[in-house]
């Protein structure tokens, strides 16, 4: 089994402010449920977004809008399939290199037994009329669109349940192929969830995968595009992984994965981010970033700095929460927060800027856009404010036995705690939870967990918060 790792070497969460993240603008405003947003970026920098809106129970229509200055404003939004009866949800948009939008989307959902995957393309002034694409696979669901650089056109689907196959057809040339089902001559199952392609056309993609007696386990596949080939599979999740996949690609073309995967064996399990790359021989092993997260999603800057947009639990609600990743460590900040729900976000990078949108409930939901400018120098500068009113050092000895010393300073007062971590993340023993002034301050562990219990030798973390600053680092028992 996997070692997980748990890489919580800097965190720090804070509440957004002004020069993060720019004040959310209301793409759909209307008092109808609007959701599951999709959004693409066409090679003039505007920005394309079709969603849901779901007029009755049975009855959703798709709306699209667009916005020339950076997401600043937005078009009226627009219905474009004029569906006056069945329930449409789930598009997947793109943009080829002539700028034509491509979209997929999920045909009669309300009837899960006859619902099909359509497809219209956008050429600047009109749509087309939707196309039926995936023929005779009644009961279909949506996966993924995705377009390579010579325009050529995937678009992937999932049929037979949980236990089924993915299936796909691409456009190529004015035509559409067969339906392909690259994995479907043995008794596992593949669920295609998110796809990138690289500059030699390669497809490098983050599916779900079965075999008999075993759950969904997060897996990488890759599309040899010279050879027409699909790889075999590799599994990099340990444990049971769900909704909240994606991949991108580095400087380098390597694929670095995310996925939320059960980190433990609680009733009911607690679940964590999971993070995972190739690095030219291998993939790492799967470190957990934060626990208890939806909807991971993923994009890397060219400086293969890492950015990750998740939704968390609050003790009220939810928060829509950004991580950045630069080496080993983890910066992040609350975009956004809401009580009854915020999520089903997408993430996007363009120029030097993230961008994101992203559903949230505001009587009933609406559709939100939000910005964020990055640094040309972003290897030396810190993308969250600055943590320097405290101060977590080395702790010492290290590695120890029996006993080792944790010191730690602050310039501000605050509500302090110094937790010991396993590499799993669970708390093994709380060394302070106090209300600490500034000054100097030193904390012993004798290395037994709450229960006054000696640990295991192995890795643990001491993690320091103070106020909603968070600093972690680790340390070594031996016996």
């Amino acid at each position: 089994m996997r070692q997980i790792i748990l890489i919580f070497m800097l965190l720090i969460i804070s509440k957004i402010s002004a020069q993060e993240w720019t004040e959310p603008v209301n793409i759909s405003n209307n008092d109808q449920i609007d959701l599951n947003p999709t959004m693409c970026i066409d090679n003039n920098g505007i920005i394309h977004s079709v969603w849901s809106v779901k007029l009755e129970p049975n009855f959703h229509k798709l709306f699209y809008s667009n916005s020339e200055d950076n997401g600043e404003s937005w078009s009226t939004p627009e219905d474009i399939i004029q569906n006056n009866e069945m329930w449409m949800d789930l598009p997947h948009i793109v943009c080829d290199s002539q700028n034509n939008l491509h979209l997929a989307y999920l045909y009669n959902v309300g009837n899960p037994s006859d619902s099909h995957i359509y497809y219209m393309r956008f050429d600047g002034e009109n749509w087309d009329e939707p196309y039926c694409i995936s023929e005779n696979y009644l009961g279909v669901g949506m996966s993924d669109v995705i377009v390579d650089n010579n325009d050529r056109i995937y678009v992937f689907w999932g049929w037979g349940g949980p236990t089924g196959e993915f299936y796909y057809r691409y456009l190529e040339d004015e035509t559409w192929s067969n339906v392909i089902c690259p994995y479907g001559s043995n008794d596992d199952s593949y669920s295609f969830c998110e796809g990138v392609t690289d500059s030699n056309n390669n497809l490098h993609c983050v599916i779900e995968y079965h075999s008999p007696g075993m759950e969904a386990r997060a897996s990488y596949i890759k599309y040899d595009y010279e050879n027409d080939n699909w790889e075999d599979v590799v599994i990099l999740a340990d444990d049971t992984s769900w909704n909240g996949k994606d991949i991108a690609l580095d400087s380098y073309e390597f694929p670095h994965l995310v996925w939320r995967q059960y980190v433990n064996n609680n009733a009911p399990p607690n679940d964590g981010t999971l993070y995972s790359y190739f690095d030219g021989l291998n993939f790492t092993e799967p470190q957990i970033l934060v626990e208890d997260p939806f909807e991971q999603v993923l994009v890397i800057d060219e400086n293969n700095n890492k950015h990750i947009v998740e939704r968390e639990k609050t003790d009220i609600g939810w928060k829509l929460v950004y991580y950045f990743i630069q080496n080993s460590n983890i910066e992040g900040i609350i975009i956004d927060e809401n009580t009854i729900f915020l999520g089903q976000h997408r993430l996007l990078k363009y120029s030097n800027f993230l961008l994101l949108i992203y559903r949230k409930y505001n009587d009933p939901t609406d559709i939100y856009f939000t910005r964020k400018e990055l640094s040309v120098n972003s290897i030396e500068e810190h993308y969250i404010n600055d943590i320097s009113f405290l101060c977590l050092p080395q702790n010492y000895p290290n590695p120890f036995n029996p006993q080792t010393k944790i010191s730690y300073s602050l310039n501000r007062s605050g509500s302090t705690t110094l937790k010991i971590l396993n590499i799993k993340g669970q708390l093994v023993k709380t060394l302070v939870n106090e209300y600490c002034s500034p000054g100097e301050y030193t904390v012993a562990w004798d290395g037994t967990d709450k229960k006054n219990k000696p640990v295991a030798s192995g890795v643990y973390y001491y993690r320091l918060q103070v106020n909603d600053r968070v600093k972690t680092k680790s340390l070594t028992v031996v016996k």
